[in-house]
């Protein structure tokens, strides 16, 4: 991507742009199209907090998940704003309403055909490797909910320090999710999960308020300035994506139902459990 985004900057464009430095912005971010767009913006920033999913492996992880976090997440703003700017500058906005395909149809204005082959290439290669994160990510954090409760217990088994049986009910989920749908749907019921799952997350920390002993970066009162920030967008973009997109959204919603009946259901069976003992 940092090589796409230096042959972008420094290559003149060759076909009208899609930059504009008038205010026509102003009306266009009190739209409702405004608001559901940020899912998808919302979703590019997803892996800045990945690291906090496997703390256990990681060495000193009150300095460095700190760290990890912070540069994670600067990077990732920095990467997208400037690929973003790429697109725009080497494509017009009638050549990239309505595709998913944006930075083919930028690359091949400035780099050919042949170099927007090598472009989709790449970019292909990197979602492997991204999926290869995920699948050991994903696959340990089942494996420490495992450890925690009893209903998923069939997946606290592991082999060599691998959690197998947890990776395979992962590939086995992604490949329901995949033939469930298109691209546009799946990945709006994703990113809508994602995104109302985080704001619960964060609402709840705001709520429970972190000792100050206890955060990693700032310490002061002004930590809640950055939680409260979040909630207030991440409200923002799940209401208008559910405007916009009732059926994925809705979708995502009763797999959290699903998910809190079964944790209930755990829990007033451990507390039967003990009763009975």
């Amino acid at each position: 991507m940092i090589v796409l985004i230096g042959f972008g900057l420094f290559i003149a464009t060759q076909t009208k742009n899609s930059l504009r430095w008038d205010s026509s912005w102003i009306p266009e971010i009190k739209t409702s199209a405004f608001a559901f767009s940020l899912i998808f913006v919302s979703f590019a920033y997803t892996g800045w907090n990945a690291a906090s999913y496997i703390v256990s492996e990681i060495d000193n992880p009150i300095k460095n998940l700190a760290k990890a976090l912070v540069l994670g997440t600067i990077f990732v703003s920095v990467v997208y704003i400037l690929l973003n700017f790429v697109f725009l500058k080497h494509a017009s906005i009638t050549s990239l309403v309505g595709q998913e395909n944006v930075a083919s149809i930028a690359a091949q204005n400035f780099l050919g055909t042949t170099g927007a082959k090598w472009v989709c290439f790449f970019i292909s290669a990197q979602l492997l490797a991204t999926i290869s994160g995920y699948l050991w990510i994903g696959s340990r954090v089942c494996y420490a909910t495992a450890k925690e409760h009893s209903l998923w217990s069939f997946m606290d088994k592991s082999r060599n320090e691998t959690p197998y049986v947890a990776i395979w009910i992962q590939a086995l989920i992604a490949i329901v999710i995949i033939a469930s749908g298109g691209f546009a749907e799946i990945f709006v019921y994703a990113s809508f999960v994602l995104q109302f799952i985080s704001v619960i997350a964060i609402a709840i920390a705001t709520v429970f308020q972190i000792p100050a002993k206890e955060r990693l970066i700032f310490k002061g009162n002004y930590f809640y300035i950055f939680p409260i920030v979040y909630i207030v967008f991440g409200v923002y973009i799940c209401v208008f994506t559910l405007l916009q997109s009732p059926i994925e959204s809705l979708i995502g919603l009763s797999i959290i139902v699903i998910g809190l009946i079964l944790y209930f259901f755990e829990k007033g069976k451990k507390s039967l459990t003990i009763y009975v003992n």
